[in-house]
């Protein structure tokens, strides 16, 4: 593929590219499970974060309501994910341990019976908001594409690079005013670094500096991610367990202080590595590359 020329043409390649792995995970007309399931959702969040790196230009509405879509059935797929997510954990967790492998295998089939994808019955409401989006990002890459019209190779570089500019210090600072979340912040600052790490993907260029924060931003989101999946499955089996006591009672008592403990390492690796992330956003410069 040839290399874009300007910041605009390089936005509207990293949109459409996003967009086709959407369309190619849901044009078979129902709801994902398993890697199809991640990679749309994480197409999903690429596309909203460039909506939102670069609203504004050349109007406000198409950028603001391509987020929105986007965001709204990223968020339709959520349960589904943390379903798949808490039964796989749960069931590996115990495998080799007789005294709670039975207890987990109950449980596990009360998140997820038969370890089956349990969102068919929304695939209409999925594709409903697959359509919303058609519709935003038709919208979107129609004000993208006029504005590229106009005469000159990088003519709206000079625009657009303040403005991402900006962008990415407003996320560093964010991230920065957060400072080392406690248990209950690890998902929304893990977002927020998500954000920041996905227009450093798309903007980082040669930049060495600005390459090995977006490293340090994948690997903080990957411990982050493994500490919310693991508050989410205690989480899960309280919930079962207080459903039905009579029933669940005693195998929840069997598997919660082995899951809890390893939430609240999870959790504590996430908040050491969230320090050592902020150290190293305050001594990196958020600089973009300068255009040849």
């Amino acid at each position: 593929m040839p290399e874009p020329e300007s910041l605009l043409e390089s936005l509207i390649a990293a949109l459409q590219l996003q967009k086709e792995i959407v369309d190619r995970i849901l044009g078979t007309g129902v709801s994902p499970k398993g890697e199809d399931l991640h990679d749309l959702r994480v197409a999903l969040r690429r596309m909203a974060s460039l909506a939102r790196l670069s609203r504004g230009f050349p109007r406000e509405d198409g950028a603001r309501s391509l987020r929105k879509a986007a965001r709204n059935l990223r968020r339709e797929l959520s349960q589904q994910r943390t379903l798949e997510i808490s039964y796989l954990r749960l069931k590996r967790r115990f495998a080799r341990d007789p005294v709670r492998r039975d207890a987990s295998r109950l449980i596990a089939e009360q998140i997820l019976p038969g370890g089956r994808h349990a969102a068919g019955e929304s695939a209409e409401r999925i594709l409903g908001l697959k359509g919303k989006l058609d519709s935003r990002f038709a919208k979107r890459l129609g004000q993208l594409t006029r504005a590229i019209q106009v005469p000159g190779d990088r003519v709206h570089d000079e625009t657009l690079r303040p403005l991402f500019q900006k962008r990415l210090e407003k996320m560093r600072q964010a991230l920065l005013e957060f400072g080392i979340p406690e248990a209950s912040d690890i998902h929304p600052f893990r977002i927020a670094s998500k954000d920041l790490r996905y227009a450093l993907e798309f903007l980082e260029g040669d930049s060495t500096p600005l390459r090995d924060l977006r490293k340090a931003l994948k690997f903080f989101q990957d411990v982050a991610g493994d500490a919310h999946d693991r508050i989410e499955l205690v989480t899960l089996v309280e919930g079962i367990s207080a459903k039905s006591p009579a029933r669940f009672g005693r195998p929840s008592e069997l598997l919660l202080p082995k899951l809890e403990v390893d939430s609240a390492r999870a959790v504590n690796r996430a908040r050491r590595l969230s320090a050592r992330l902020i150290a190293q956003l305050v001594r990196t410069p958020l600089e973009l590359p300068v255009a040849p």
